[in-house]
């Protein structure tokens, strides 16, 4: 839950400028252009509208919780298999 938290934390920014330059895509040249213009609007703190909902989502807890569980058992797998004689 806590590498959701961070992964949205740190992604959320960029997140947010990318979605407001798909919206309004000709009033920003470019994705810095965006990114100004929303800094411009509301400071820095425009950039984190929405995070709650982004940090506490499901999906990001089932994708790390989901990821490790493969390691291990990817991991112990190929263990297993160079373990083998061949």
């Amino acid at each position: 839950m806590l590498a959701g938290i961070a992964d949205a934390c740190a992604c959320h920014p960029v997140d947010q400028v990318k979605t407001q330059f798909h919206v309004n895509r000709s009033a920003n040249g470019t994705m810095w252009d965006a990114l100004r213009a929303e800094v411009h609007k509301g400071g820095v703190t425009r950039l984190y509208r929405g995070l709650p909902a982004a940090a506490l989502r499901p999906q990001a807890l089932c994708m790390y919780t989901g990821n490790e569980w493969c390691k291990v058992r990817t991991t112990s797998a190929v263990s297993f298999l160079r373990a083998q004689p061949s």
